[in-house]
């Protein structure tokens, strides 16, 4: 059966003529990132648009997303997502707005080449940007919150929310498929975390003493590692809509088990991730780079979700891990950034907020001169 999802605001009069739309978007993961465009603004959507007259959907899909990302779908990838139909009062006419979008799961190949924007959207400064579907969901999260948003925002935040929905989905299937067999208890949960974490914290242990035994140099100064509690857990999944469950803990949390490895440079941060990633029982679900793309504020870190198996006696528990990766430095702050947080309950005053920033650009600025004062070093050597 077809997913559908239907929008339809109900302000409006039956008897109003009716403007009949079509279009075709694309669902698009690059490394693991969701491929977006993004307005100047922090609105975000999925690269797609209207129908022109005589166009199939296929061909619209793949001059829309040609168009608004540079990016060339290959077509025997293409397979249908979701169908969202709106219906709402035009904002131009006297008319009812009635939209067919039908969102497409697609790959795309290699070649890129310059995204082709109208200049009402050249004036929006709208750009491609790769970013987790989670931090897709906050940031329109944010846009619908406010006064100013429009009728597309609340469609594109719906459709987020399905995309999650269906990767958490498609995880949990392809865990079945793999002799998965899912934990009915809490003491299997902590039981399976708690093996995990020992896992991940093993083979980086491993790692860092095969770089000192060959290269002569340890690139992780510490581990920490956390069991995320009942309480946490619980305050998660209502935040989520979801109700306390151990299948929706298993499901929904993708940070039960957590792991912080602190490095001294940043170059050591992507050698990590690099190395973990190239293990075969390790299955990397998805990236957050906050190193190349801060937070608002201002926090760095380099986040992994992973699963690793943990055999048990009578079965295979593939199970997830967040590792966060980042400097001596990066650490520093967020620690600090969470006891203020902590502190204020989530109200942060404004002017607090902003040394924070200039702080975590302060912080920024010195793992960058380590990290040349480090490369000179090692040249003279």
């Amino acid at each position: 059966m077809e997913n559908y999802l239907l929008l339809d605001s109900g302000n409006y009069k039956d008897d109003m003529p009716v403007i009949e739309r079509k279009s075709m978007r694309g669902v698009i993961f690059i490394d693991g990132k969701l491929l977006v465009v993004e307005t100047g603004n922090g609105e975000i959507k999925l690269p797609g648009g209207g129908m022109e007259e005589g166009e199939t959907e296929m061909e619209t899909l793949y001059r829309e997303v040609l168009e608004e990302t540079g990016r060339r779908i290959i077509p025997d990838t293409v397979r249908l997502f979701y169908t969202i139909e709106e219906r709402r009062p035009s904002f131009k006419e006297y008319a009812i707005w009635h939209q067919i979008s039908k969102i497409f799961y697609c790959d795309v190949d290699d070649s890129i080449t310059e995204p082709r924007y109208t200049p009402g959207e050249i004036r929006k400064n709208m750009h491609v940007a790769l970013m987790s579907v989670e931090d897709a969901i906050e940031k329109s999260r944010k846009i619908i919150s406010g006064t100013d948003f429009k009728p597309w925002n609340t469609r594109e935040y719906r459709t987020l929310l399905l995309i999650k929905e269906g990767r958490d989905k498609a995880m949990a299937e392809e865990q079945d498929g793999e002799d998965y067999s899912p934990v009915q208890t809490w003491n299997e949960v902590t039981l399976v975390y708690n093996s995990a974490l020992k896992e991940i914290n093993t083979r980086l242990e491993i790692l860092n003493d095969e770089l000192q035994s060959v290269h002569q140099y340890n690139p992780i100064e510490h581990i920490k590692s956390r069991l995320k509690t009942p309480e946490s857990i619980v305050k998660k999944l209502k935040k989520y809509g979801k109700e306390s469950t151990i299948e929706n803990m298993v499901l929904y949390v993708n940070d039960i088990a957590g792991i912080r490895v602190i490095c001294s440079f940043t170059n050591d941060i992507y050698k990590i991730a690099e190395m973990l990633s190239h293990q075969s029982d390790i299955k990397v679900i998805e990236v957050r780079d906050y190193i190349k793309n801060p937070k608002p504020s201002g926090y760095t870190s380099y986040h992994m979700l992973v699963t690793i198996p943990i055999f048990l006696s009578d079965k295979i528990v593939h199970t997830k891990v967040e590792i966060q990766i980042r400097t001596v430095a990066m650490d520093f702050w967020a620690s600090l950034e969470h006891k203020i947080n902590y502190k204020f309950e989530g109200n942060v005053p404004e002017d607090i907020r902003e040394e924070l920033v200039a702080c975590a650009q302060m912080v920024s600025r010195l793992d960058d001169r380590m990290l040349l004062l480090n490369q000179e070093v090692q040249s003279l050597k």
